[in-house]
């Protein structure tokens, strides 16, 4: 008989009641983080760092809809989910190993591959916030994108309401909506039931129409029936069994589980968040696959020129120009000049994508760092020419060059020393060295904005970045960050999205 952990896990998990169980787990996530609800729960968080994470209520979670055997609210499971129930899961849980300690070869695989999964694990959702999340979103696949629709030949605010029947604002609203519920019996958000759903319209929710409520629930919740059918279906499952523990977790698309005809839970709220903001690009990714990414990377551009813009006096914010013969498009998508020095933007709209996330070999990491060095190579090779004289580019001349590679998803890792020299045996084996860059996605571009905002240099956070992990680079500036981490032309977006909602709440 089996006697892993994760099989133990499974195991056990089969033997709670899912919906009690579920409404624990959401609960606990929640406590960890607010003493309110828990005062004791929270301090063992504070004092035990991932012994209650997102990444493992979200692993427990799912494990728990596949294998329950008591799915009807109406019948009694002979365990319960409770405080010690969930100590010995998670003890459980920190005994699977990662699959590189299990190879004979170890010693001589590459570390980038267990920090990227670890990191991915760990870090996933500590960082979000509610007021970036939707601010940023909106702005990028709403505003930003209907601009420029008729430009790229795609609107992404049209698509989207043809695909789900409903405006991306009020997926969003109806997101935050599900978010705040509290109708659960421990008061924590993420529980959700039709009457709460029914008094909520009553006092002027009028966007929860029969119709809108169910167009947003085909998009974002499943029984657990449907849930079981979708984790055995690609993209889902892993093909090495070692690697289950990374898999990718439906709970991503569909944050919500109806437990009863008039009942949802949300293990982990922070996945609804995700889901009606960020949720929005896979989306429109599996519809229309090439067709979207080849429109959305000028789209990614203009959102991060109006960021810049919002931020920074126009006057120093340059669009790539066209120079040359034959004709180029350079430096840079964007350059910001900061005393004597160019910051150089080069923007790729992609995300990470599951085997990165989830297996992370050594061809996965080479696969991105060729990406980050063939945009690296590129903005090279437009600084070689302003140093050669190119008359075009002569505003440039005599400046210090900074690249910056932005993308839209986090690399994890991408700026340690680890991953760093995967990127540079590249350039190097193209005779570049010894360049200055940074990658950053977009929610850590935006933080850093929120800091240019209050008159901090951008080249001084970059060199700080260069020299240390992100955490410690930012150390001086936390004040600042646990005051405002969101650039105003975001928070103010965010801020309208949220106030909608705080303007009907629900008594």
């Amino acid at each position: 008989m089996n006697n892993s952990p994760f099989y133990t896990i499974t195991e056990r998990l089969g033997g709670f009641k899912l919906d009690d169980a579920l409404i624990y787990l959401n609960f606990l996530l929640q406590a960890s983080q607010n003493p309110a609800l828990d005062q004791s729960i929270y301090t063992f968080a504070q004092d035990n760092p991932g012994a209650i994470s997102d990444f493992k209520i979200e692993f427990l979670a799912k494990w728990l809809i596949i294998k329950s055997r008591f799915t009807s609210p109406i019948i009694l499971s002979p365990s319960e989910l409770n405080w010690q129930a969930y100590l010995e899961l998670s003890m459980l849980y920190d005994q699977i190993d990662d699959p590189i300690i299990h190879d004979p070869n170890f010693k001589n695989r590459n570390p980038v591959e267990v920090f990227v999964r670890m990191q991915y694990q760990q870090l996933q959702g500590q960082h979000r916030l509610a007021l970036q999340s939707f601010g940023s979103a909106y702005l990028l696949f709403y505003e930003t994108a209907a601009r420029v629709a008729t430009s790229v030949r795609y609107n992404i605010p049209e698509r989207f309401r043809q695909l789900s029947g409903i405006s991306i604002e009020q997926f969003m609203h109806l997101g935050f909506i599900f978010l705040a519920s509290k109708a659960g019996p421990y008061g924590a958000i993420g529980t959700i039931s039709q009457e709460y759903l029914n008094k909520a319209k009553m006092q002027g929710l009028d966007i929860l129409t029969d119709e809108n409520i169910q167009r947003f629930l085909d998009m974002t919740s499943c029984d657990h029936e449907a849930f079981r059918q979708v984790a055995i279906r690609s993209p889902y499952p892993v093909s090495d069994p070692e690697f289950v523990l990374y898999e990718f977790n439906p709970l991503k698309k569909f944050p919500l589980l109806q437990v009863h005809y008039d009942r949802w839970v949300a293990p982990n709220p922070a996945l609804i968040i995700d889901r009606v903001t960020l949720g929005i690009y896979y989306d429109l990714l599996d519809a229309d696959s090439t067709q979207f990414t080849q429109s959305f990377g000028t789209i990614f551009e203009e959102y991060v020129g109006d960021l810049l813009k919002s931020v920074y006096p126009e006057t120093i914010v340059l669009r790539e120009k066209v120079y040359g013969q034959p004709q180029k498009r350079g430096p840079a998508d964007w350059v910001v000049i900061e005393g004597d020095t160019a910051i150089l933007f080069e923007c790729k709209s992609f995300i990470p994508n599951l085997n990165f996330v989830s297996i992370s070999s050594q061809a996965d990491i080479e696969q991105y760092a060729r990406r980050v060095a063939n945009a690296i190579r590129q903005t090279h090779q437009h600084i070689n020419e302003i140093q050669a004289g190119e008359p075009q580019l002569q505003e440039f001349t005599g400046s210090v060059f900074k690249i910056v590679v932005l993308t839209v998803g986090r690399i994890q890792t991408v700026n340690t020393v680890f991953f760093k020299q995967e990127i540079d045996t590249i350039l190097a084996a193209k005779g570049i060295s010894n360049l200055s860059y940074t990658v950053l996605s977009l929610q850590e571009f935006e933080l850093l904005l929120s800091l240019v905002e209050r008159d901090v240099l951008l080249t001084e956070l970059l060199d700080r970045l260069e020299g240390e992990n992100q955490g410690e680079a930012l150390t001086p500036y936390q004040e600042m960050l646990s005051q405002n981490a969101t650039p105003s032309l975001v928070a103010q977006k965010g801020e309208e999205i949220i106030t909608f909602f705080r303007n009907h709440q629900v008594s």
